[in-house]
């Protein structure tokens, strides 16, 4: 009975390790061009410290990175393979902002993401969500300009059931 429980236990631990390598093969790309970004953030723009990191997959694909200067301003930093752009938050609307005015403008929304990204040349808030309805749901994609919050245009997903 010890040698099952031992073999058990062995077979489980080399599952659980081939799964950690087999996930880490698959993330490693991805924490790399991630550290790259970071690192081309801090040497070409004020950011100081990171809250947070995201990706916008729009005509280039980005490094949205969200963080503070030395003086503790909000800073949103765009990167790009051609390109670093910078934008204090206080330059344009808020995320929290833009997400009460949506569920206020639009009732029964689900929201599932708000994210920068660059639409046509232009900064923008891309606001990605759903509605359910008798005959399933359908998703849309929102954007709206960074500066101002001024709509721009909407893209809307076939649905499903």
């Amino acid at each position: 009975m010890k040698k099952v429980l031992m073999g058990s236990l062995l077979g489980l631990l080399l599952i659980c390790f081939f799964l950690f390598i087999f996930y880490r093969s698959i993330q490693g790309r991805h924490w790399q061009e991630e550290n790259a970004a970071l690192q081309a953030a801090y040497k070409n723009t004020a950011l100081q410290t990171v809250d947070g990191i995201g990706q916008f997959n729009g005509d280039e694909p980005l490094t949205i990175i969200y963080g503070k200067d030395k003086d503790g301003r909000d800073m949103i930093v765009w990167v790009g393979e051609k390109e670093i752009h910078t934008e204090y938050a206080s330059a344009g609307i808020g995320k929290e902002q833009l997400k009460q005015r949506l569920l206020r403008e639009k009732p029964g929304i689900e929201l599932l993401r708000i994210t920068p990204g660059v639409k046509d040349g232009m900064y923008v808030w891309e606001v990605f969500y759903k509605t359910s309805g008798e005959d399933g749901e359908r998703h849309y994609y929102d954007f709206y300009r960074f500066s101002d919050g001024q709509y721009i245009e909407t893209y809307r997903l076939s649905k499903s059931r």
